[in-house]
């Protein structure tokens, strides 16, 4: 529950800034493309180093040795596959069809 709530969080964080970086009162019929993308792209970067941060400063928690991580970057897939999938399935299926009248 604890981690569910903070992913929550970070959701509505990272939508709220994508929608003041490249929002306008027109979306989401109105730059839905630009505000989906960024709000991935803040996630996954809040992702790298929040994982970056548990994991190799903090010794917080450890990867378990069957999870893959992206080389270079040390981070777990499954984060990241999380902030790729969850958000645009989420976003698609908010996105309204037609402009409402």
């Amino acid at each position: 529950i604890h981690c569910t709530g903070g992913d929550i969080l970070i959701a509505l964080a990272v939508l709220t800034t994508a929608l003041v970086l490249v929002g306008n009162a027109g979306w989401p019929f109105v730059r839905y493309r630009e505000v989906a993308l960024t709000t991935v792209a803040l996630g996954i970067g809040y992702t790298v180093f929040s994982e970056w941060l548990n994991v190799n400063v903090r010794e917080s928690w450890a990867y378990a040795s069957s999870m893959p991580t992206i080389p270079y970057l040390g981070t777990g897939l499954t984060p990241i596959a999380q902030w790729i999938v969850v958000p645009l399935v989420a976003l698609r299926a908010a996105y309204p069809k037609a402009p409402a009248d």
